[in-house]
């Protein structure tokens, strides 16, 4: 390909391309291509499985706080269940006018006679 230009004289003239337009491999630059692709290749699939990995264990610390915090809001759920159905029967107790027990007769140390009255 020529180009025609100004010479610095101001004359003009034509001027030819200093690199050759065809790229020609050797096998030795093909090989030294195909070990830099499948080095990026081994690098890119190391950062995912290290990615990956840390994904895993933070999701598995995840999965232990919840089960952690489930078992103790069931801890507390019977707690407050078993606060309530106390506080629940002292309320109906009151409720119903009922006092405690003073003198309290079971029914197998009582003669049979006073079974039969009661």
């Amino acid at each position: 390909m020529k180009v025609i230009s100004i010479t610095q004289t101001g004359v003009l003239g034509a001027k030819r391309r200093s690199l050759k337009p065809e790229f020609k491999m050797g096998s030795v630059s093909i090989r030294f291509l195909t070990i830099i692709i499948f080095s990026v290749l081994a690098i890119f699939y190391l950062v995912q499985s290290q990615l990956s990995s840390n994904k895993r264990q933070e999701i598995k610390k995840y999965q232990d706080v919840k089960e952690e915090l489930t078992s103790e809001s069931e801890t507390l759920q019977l707690q407050s269940n078993q606060l309530k159905s106390i506080s629940s029967i002292e309320n109906t107790a009151q409720a119903m006018k009922m006092s405690e027990a003073t003198n309290i007769l079971y029914a197998n140390n009582l003669p049979q006679n006073q079974l039969s009255q009661k």
